[in-house]
């Protein structure tokens, strides 16, 4: 029996000044909890890209995944979307 895969993509919007204290706080601990997060869906693969800004050294931290997550009827609870 073979698994169907039945992922979704949601944008998800988190506030700036939210981003800017966790990556103050240690860039690499943010960027650690966020694979950490990969590894407890059951991911077996996780990739991290890091993007330069415009105006700053920093502009985007994307990780991707094959973990399972939140199935999609919990999002409700965790997020707003």
């Amino acid at each position: 029996m073979t698994k169907q895969n039945t992922s979704e993509s949601f944008d998800i919007e988190v506030h700036q000044d939210h981003l800017e204290r966790i990556v103050r706080a240690d860039p690499i601990s943010s960027i650690a909890e966020l694979i950490w997060n990969a590894l407890d869906a059951d991911a077996t693969e996780v990739y991290v890209e890091i993007e330069e800004g415009p105006l700053t050294k920093l502009g985007a931290i994307r990780v991707t995944d094959n973990g399972e997550g939140i199935k999609i009827k919990m999002l409700g609870i965790y997020l707003v979307v």
